[in-house]
């Protein structure tokens, strides 16, 4: 294999692995996801 195939590879796995701390959910983002997440469970129960 050539360098550059294992330069890409190593740069792959390193944008995997992320040791930066994630900041926590902004409150409309949070809003966000619990509405959607009550639209798909009505969904899915009128379904069956």
């Amino acid at each position: 294999m050539c360098p550059d195939v294992f330069e890409a590879i190593k740069n792959m796995v390193q944008s995997l692995i992320d040791d930066e701390p994630k900041p926590p959910l902004h409150i409309g983002e949070a809003m966000t996801c619990w509405l959607f997440i009550a639209l798909v469970g009505r969904q899915s129960s009128t379904i069956l």
